[in-house]
């Protein structure tokens, strides 16, 4: 039986352990393996982390202790030494705030639309038989799309930019799993937006067969004084 205090120690190294696997994958992106390379990397890491978690738990049980011998000869203990001290470090730095975070006074009003893509193209815009299957998960959102409109009021800001407005798309992530027609269903939905600029902030594209569709989807944007994008982290 584990006792109140067993718990917490499973608990804070559990957390421990999330935030050093969620590290660990974005660092993956960052420092620009090929494709294959970083896949394979991927699959390995979350394949170790769900196996630690999963033999930790199991062994938890058998044992009735978190923790079974305080040595650092025992490869749990360490790696729970490991574990706690970035847990003390993400609760104050990442999560409080997060639980904290507040309405910006800036936001005048915020709605949000969501859009089915799969049933305005009557068909799922989905290609390969791992992406079917999760799509097919209850719950799953991966075909819609939501258009989130915000209005800004800033006190500081010019005359002349009063009523401008920006479109921010983010996070398009091209690795063909979501298929072309999805992405021209996001170009239409910004079109019909009619905005002043347009800006994309980084993570577009990461396969290369995907490439091809740069100048059927993107470059189809369409906005009044131009459209802006930046590479993110998961570009090759």
């Amino acid at each position: 039986m584990l006792f109140p205090s067993e718990v917490f120690l499973a608990l804070a190294a559990f957390l421990g352990h999330f935030s050093l696997v969620v590290w660990l994958y974005n660092r993956l992106h960052a420092i620009g393996l090929r494709s294959r390379v970083l896949r394979l990397l991927e699959r390995l890491l979350l394949a170790m982390a769900a196996t630690v978690l999963l033999v930790w738990i199991v062994r938890s049980v058998w044992l009735g202790r978190f923790i079974g011998e305080w040595s650092l000869a025992d490869p749990w203990t360490v790696y729970a030494l490991v574990c706690w001290p970035i847990a003390a470090l993400v609760v104050p730095l990442w999560l409080l705030p997060k639980l904290g975070e507040r309405t910006p006074a800036a936001l005048a009003s915020n709605d949000t639309e969501t859009i089915d893509v799969a049933q305005r193209l009557g068909a799922w815009p989905i290609e390969g038989r791992q992406a079917r299957w999760l799509a097919a998960i209850p719950g799953n959102q991966i075909c819609r799309l939501q258009v989130h409109r915000k209005a800004l009021k800033l006190p500081r800001l010019p005359s002349e930019l009063d009523g401008l407005t920006i479109v921010h798309l983010s996070d398009l992530h091209m690795i063909g799993n979501l298929t072309e027609p999805f992405y021209q269903q996001v170009v239409e939905a910004t079109n019909a937006l009619q905005a002043d600029l347009v800006c994309i902030s980084g993570d577009i594209l990461e396969q290369t067969c995907c490439l091809d569709w740069i100048p059927r989807t993107l470059g189809k944007l369409r906005a009044r004084h131009g459209r802006y994008f930046v590479l993110g982290n998961h570009e090759r």
